[in-house]
């Protein structure tokens, strides 16, 4: 165990050995703000993109086109049945008259409808579904009913969406665990370089019977200190991607609100923080762990 006075002294040695190497714990810090920047914009990118196709199949309405004819105790028992299946969030009446205005503004003043004269729509309910995965089996139970003359539901799209959803859920995983482990790697080669650079002091420190978590501590705590200030880096890196496409969107705020990764802002900032911590710790045991022991390989070899 490392007692006070120890702590004490590698902390010191660590920020000696930061201010001694400028330019190399400058070039890490920006190394790992970058990598973790990147990484955390793929990930905020991948996570909206999924949130954004799993909602976009519930605009997805299913319309219900009552049998004409049917009496109005039979339409109303119908939505209470409609109401009560798994899966439906709400459902809303449309009348043959509201429907058929509806159809009417949807062409516009181009094509007159006024030499129609009778109302050909149906009756019909709009179902808003909790989950359109479950679309198909309420689709088919919802075809069973006598009352139910035909269902108009795109199930193309909503196939779509959805399984886009899951491939993109899975491609952003993969993709932000690759480039961390690619940021470790470049944040554990600078570490390394740095621990060539003051091999003599490490050799020394063996020479007189330092212990290896002697010799690991002051490199543990650099590597986390320039790794969480590369944390700090990316998040202002963040804020200013994300301020300058705001401004590039401008009246597009409908679909910046849309693609939500609905992480916020002190959550991302705490584990920016937590990963560039655990980052710049990771890389730096494996760094020093791997330079001790090929200079213990080197010296059992002489």
């Amino acid at each position: 165990m490392l007692n006070p006075s120890s702590v004490e002294f590698l902390v010191l040695e660590a920020l000696a050995n930061i201010r001694r190497n400028r330019l190399m714990a400058l070039a890490a810090v920006l190394t790992a703000g970058v990598s973790l920047a990147i990484s955390a914009g793929f990930a905020l990118t991948a996570i909206a993109v999924h949130r954004a196709c799993e909602k976009l199949p519930q605009e997805f309405d299913m319309a219900v086109y009552v049998r004409r004819g049917t009496p109005p105790d039979r339409v109303s028992k119908l939505k209470e049945t409609l109401a009560a299946m798994p899966g439906v969030a709400s459902v809303t009446f449309i009348s043959k008259e509201r429907g058929w205005q509806e159809f009417k503004r949807s062409l516009g003043q181009d094509i007159s409808m006024d030499d129609v004269l009778y109302n050909p729509a149906l009756d019909s309910f709009k179902i808003r579904m909790s989950d359109p995965r479950m679309g198909r089996d309420l689709q088919n139970r919802i075809r069973s009913l006598p009352e139910v003359d035909d269902i108009l539901w795109r199930q193309n799209e909503v196939r779509f969406f959805t399984g886009l959803a899951r491939v993109v859920g899975i491609a952003g995983a993969v993709a932000t665990v690759v480039l961390f482990l690619g940021s470790a790697f470049i944040i554990g080669n600078t570490i390394r370089l740095g621990i060539y650079a003051r091999r003599r002091e490490v050799s020394i420190m063996r020479l007189v019977g330092a212990r290896p978590s002697f010799i690991r501590f002051p490199f543990l705590l650099e590597g986390m200190l320039l790794a969480g200030a590369g944390a700090v880096l990316a998040l202002l890196l963040i804020r200013l991607a994300g301020a300058y496409l705001e401004a590039l969107t401008g009246d597009l705020q409908s679909i910046t609100r849309f693609l939500d990764s609905g992480v916020a802002p002190w959550q991302l900032a705490v584990l920016l923080m937590a990963a560039g911590l655990g980052l710049g710790a990771l890389s730096s045991y494996l760094s020093i762990r791997r330079y001790l022991k090929e200079s213990s390989l080197e010296a059992a070899a002489q």
